[in-house]
């Protein structure tokens, strides 16, 4: 007995022509209890069910890189806001930080993302004498060729 997978595939096939150079997307719809339902691109599908796209014949490789800032000295008594950004066109993931060991007097108060691209560090120095070294890195997504 052929499963609900395999007939939401077979009519897919039967409703997507298919080349060898272009790729093509299959919709499905999927219940609640896991059944697929294969539908076209416009279609609603029924309550209590999820669209998902698939990519069919595409690459699915994704290539990420790693960008690291140079090392940014956070001076004495100052909050600072320090970015990292990935190459134009591609798309930051994830990001952090690195900061120099054991200072109670350094505070990051915050990491995130900024925009599309770039990684962000909100830093804090409270001492009155020491700078401390701050380095931060950027995961990326390349979307560019």
């Amino acid at each position: 007995m052929p499963t609900l997978a395999s007939l939401a595939l077979a009519t897919f096939f039967l409703l997507v022509p298919l080349t060898p150079s272009v790729a093509s997307v299959l919709q499905v719809c999927v219940g609640p209890a896991g059944a697929l339902l294969a539908v076209a691109p416009s279609a609603q599908c029924p309550r209590n069910h999820g669209k998902v796209s698939l990519p069919v014949g595409a690459s699915t490789t994704v290539n990420y890189y790693t960008v690291q800032r140079p090392t940014e000295l956070v001076g004495p008594g100052t909050i600072t806001a320090v970015t990292v950004s990935c190459e134009d066109g591609d798309r930051v993931v994830s990001g952090g930080y690195v900061h120099t060991k054991d200072q109670p007097n350094l505070q990051v108060s915050g990491s995130a993302p900024t925009g599309e691209r770039g990684w962000l560090v909100q830093v804090q120095n409270f001492s009155e004498t020491l700078s401390y070294e701050l380095v931060l890195y950027a995961r990326c997504e390349r979307l560019t060729p």
